[in-house]
């Protein structure tokens, strides 16, 4: 990782590391947003905490 610090491009052994890091910290994030979305229904998804702001809305249509 000090080649990477000092500015120098990571060696192919090291950018393979962050690679399978980063896709390994990717997979949990996934996985856990999977985890709370899974119950979740239009009325908690649609809901409103104020009536001004930025809220998804259901569209005529469904869309």
């Amino acid at each position: 990782m000090e080649a990477a610090i000092q500015g120098a491009a990571p060696d192919n052994n090291e950018g393979q590391h962050i690679r399978q890091l980063l896709q390994s910290q990717l997979d949990i994030a996934w996985q856990l947003l999977e985890y709370h979305l899974h119950d979740l229904d239009d009325d908690e998804g649609l809901w409103q905490p104020a009536t001004a702001g930025l809220h998804v809305r259901k569209q005529e249509g469904g869309g």
